[in-house]
């Protein structure tokens, strides 16, 4: 990830952290949703054996509320994720910008793509 190339140690901890928690997030999401399917199904064969009954009507309204949260949370996951990476991006960026004053903005975008050239550029000065 590139914005390993401009963190110091307590950055790097911090990365980690947020990398393990990212996976670990992934894995819940995994996991709920094979519920969330398990659910559905039990559904289906309730509305096709019991389709006037009310815990299928139950049984509906709480799935379609737990998918509802689900997808509610997963989105909220995925916005923070995508704060975070524009922030580490913006931050290398601001860093080229300082130690290689005279680079245009699509050589900044060249290095940003590239964490081993960040690197190189931030060892160099």
């Amino acid at each position: 990830e590139h914005s390993k190339a401009i963190q110091g140690q307590k950055e790097k901890d911090i990365s980690s952290e947020l990398d393990r928690l990212i996976r670990e997030n992934e894995e819940k999401a995994r996991a709920n949703k094979e519920y969330l399917e398990a659910l559905d199904k039990d559904l289906q064969t309730s509305k096709r054996d019991y389709p006037n009954e009310p815990e299928t009507r139950a049984k509906e309204t709480m799935q379609n509320s737990l998918m509802l949260s689900f997808k509610e949370v997963l989105k909220e996951s995925r916005e923070v994720q995508a704060q975070y990476k524009q922030q580490a991006h913006d931050k290398l960026k601001r860093q080229i910008k300082i130690l290689k004053k005279d680079a245009t903005e699509d050589e900044i975008e060249e290095i940003c793509k590239d964490p081993e050239a960040a690197q190189k550029l931030l060892e160099q000065k």
